[in-house]
């Protein structure tokens, strides 16, 4: 019976605590790239990237947005997707390097971030989360039309 339990809770709460550890990368990078822009502008230039200001506008937006998504629960799916192809993207910019052993850590590092979003684009954003707010979903936070994210009317039509 303890064991049960033990179970239930860490399927209830171990999502919620994977989902605040995985979106808090995310959130504080954007919020870095705000605080730093000029900084950051200068380290996508120094990458060589193209106009690196437009590019550190844009990563904030997806860090800030879909950190949020994924934080809250709310179409984590398609944030864990966006934010999957977002950290190849940065891995290729700027860890490729694998014999500088720190850009060897870094790239292991985004796997490991890519890993833990591959949860949550596999398994869903858990039980505590904001699934969705379409009239016709019974609240209990399992709606099967939007499971994949998509909440729009057609979907409800049924």
């Amino acid at each position: 019976m303890m064991y049960y339990m033990h179970n239930r809770a860490m399927k209830r709460w171990g999502t919620l605590v994977a989902r605040v550890l995985l979106s808090a990368a995310f959130l504080y990078s954007g919020i870095w790239k705000v605080l730093a822009f000029s900084t950051a502008v200068g380290y996508f230039a120094s990458a060589g990237l193209p106009l690196p200001s437009m590019l550190v506008v844009l990563s904030t937006i997806i860090e800030v947005g879909f950190g949020l998504m994924l934080l809250s629960g709310f179409m984590a799916r398609i944030a864990a997707k966006v934010l999957f192809v977002f950290v190849i993207l940065l891995t290729v910019a700027f860890n490729t390097n694998w014999s500088d052993q720190l850009q060897l850590m870094m790239a292991f590092n985004d796997f490991s971030i890519m890993g833990g979003l591959l949860m949550v684009i596999i398994y869903g954003p858990g039980p505590i989360s904001f699934r969705c707010w379409c009239p016709k979903c019974k609240f209990d936070g399992k709606c099967h039309l939007c499971e994949d994210g998509d909440c729009s009317a057609e979907n409800h039509s049924q």
